[in-house]
């Protein structure tokens, strides 16, 4: 039982020692239980009665619930206006939202953090001034939107799914990942290192954002983005493509390295990291010819 407190100078108790949780709370006063939808058990407030107790945290957490559905709402507005018109400008989406250019600015702060948009510099429309920095959507910002082509490709992933045997499923994702292997031009007589890059520019120009690194014996390929985010989120098995596809261009073994990740499909910071292991001497060595 949780002590008694003192609220100007009266006594009191938390919320949860009047009611343990949620359940309890819905039993005695269903009137109300549509207003707290919080975790009550883990909610503290003092007050001199349990019904003012749970009055009060249900408004406050109303308003708090308010505020974060209101900043959502304003960056899903920013990557919508974003979409709609490819690059824009700060001024362009105070103007058009009605807030301040240090606010939109906070936004777009928190957007590249996530990996939503990026900015580029662009040249002043006459000779004279300040190059503009202009806003586009990144291809995990793109995905946030997903194409009537993507939902078709959903929707045919479920069918080959019933249809198909897990073995052949597996399959058919590697002949996907065999295809466009098959579209990386052949490098010789050049550095692993240069290989690599190659392999990197390869991989970037298909949205991967990739970047490696040596890691001891072994070289690290991180993506940092899912350029079908929308889908691997509803369809894990792609991430085997991804694997396929290093494996392919690579030359090596290629292991994924488990780490903790966002549980939510459409997570923008989600970051996939593999490493590539050449089980033969001489095969990609650092400083070695591919």
């Amino acid at each position: 039982m949780p002590s008694i407190h003192m609220e100007k100078g009266r006594p009191s108790r938390p919320i949860c020692a009047y009611y343990n949780g949620m359940e309890r709370f819905c039993q005695d006063s269903p009137a109300f239980s549509p207003i707290v939808m919080i975790k009550m058990k883990d909610i503290i407030v003092l007050t001199e009665s349990p019904i003012h107790a749970i009055m009060r945290a249900a408004v406050n957490n109303l308003a708090r619930l308010i505020g974060v559905s209101r900043v959502h709402s304003t960056r899903t507005q920013i990557l919508q206006l974003i979409r709609d018109e490819e690059r824009v400008t700060v001024d362009h989406l105070a103007q058009k939202l009605g807030l301040s250019p240090m606010t939109i600015r906070h936004h777009l702060a928190l957007l590249q953090r996530d990996g939503l948009i990026q900015a580029e510099v662009m040249p002043s429309p006459g000779r004279r001034g300040r190059p503009r920095l202009m806003y586009v959507l990144t291809p995990a910002g793109a995905e946030m939107f997903p194409s009537n082509v993507t939902r078709l490709a959903h929707v045919l992933l479920l069918q080959l799914k019933k249809l198909m045997p897990p073995a052949e499923l597996n399959a058919f994702l590697d002949s996907l990942a065999d295809a466009w292997a098959d579209s990386f031009p052949p490098v010789e007589g050049i550095s692993s290192e240069a290989k690599l890059d190659q392999i990197t520019m390869f991989l970037n120009n298909m949205g991967y954002q990739a970047v490696w690194e040596y890691a001891g014996s072994v070289v690290e390929f991180r993506l940092e983005n899912c350029p079908y985010r929308w889908l691997a989120g509803r369809h894990p098995e792609l991430c085997l493509v991804d694997m396929k596809l290093l494996q392919r261009l690579t030359g090596g073994l290629v292991q994924a390295v488990e780490e903790g990740q966002d549980e939510q499909p459409d997570a923008p910071s989600r970051i996939c990291r593999y490493r590539v292991v050449f089980p033969q001497a001489g095969v990609l060595p650092r400083g070695g010819v591919a």
